[in-house]
């Protein structure tokens, strides 16, 4: 397999989703800004959003704790906060290691 350092962009997923699914482009990336906004959404309210052998998406919340900066080395307080996760399901953990054992 070769390795190709591009990063896929939302263009390039709407591109591939059109041409793998016979809609066009525009209704396509109507979607997929629909599919995304709604994930987004569901995440503000705390909830998860689990779709099946793909994986979940999350609110995660992390405590508060001590840090240092690194600039000055001074210690500091690192406040609470709340950030969204993804956590890929074990079939998607799967294909993707054994696509990539090709690999080096």
């Amino acid at each position: 397999m070769k390795k190709d350092n591009h990063i896929w962009t939302k263009k390039d997923l709407v591109k591939a989703v059109s041409a793998g699914s016979g809609l066009d482009r525009a209704d396509t990336e109507t979607v997929i800004n629909g599919f995304l906004y709604m994930i987004s959404e569901v995440l503000k309210q705390g909830k998860q959003v689990d779709l099946w052998r793909f994986g979940s998406f999350r609110v995660q919340h992390r405590a508060a704790r001590m840090g240092r900066n690194p600039a000055t080395n001074r210690a500091m307080q690192i406040p609470a906060r709340v950030a969204p996760v993804f956590r890929p399901s074990r079939d998607l953990k799967e294909a993707v290691n054994r696509a990539m054992q090709g690999e080096s």
